[in-house]
């Protein structure tokens, strides 16, 4: 499977300002900051990052429950 995504910084680090696009269109044009103070719609570097561990850790872990015969339930 083959999925883009592309990110654009303008400006310092503590001062500049993100936009993030995933092809998917889930994360159309999101702003991202270099720190949590930011107001609105937002996240982080880190965020995106911890999210994307966990949802992986996530699935991998479901697939290893139902190879054993369990259904994973929420």
């Amino acid at each position: 499977m083959k999925q883009n995504a592309s990110a654009v910084w303008v400006g310092s680090l503590k001062g500049g300002k993100g936009i993030v696009t995933t092809e998917g269109g889930t994360l159309s044009e999101m702003q991202y900051f270099a720190n949590n103070d930011a107001k609105g719609r937002s996240t982080n570097p880190n965020e995106l990052i911890a999210a994307a561990h966990a949802a992986c850790f996530s699935m991998a872990l479901a697939n290893q429950l139902a190879g054993e015969g369990f259904t994973p339930i929420a």
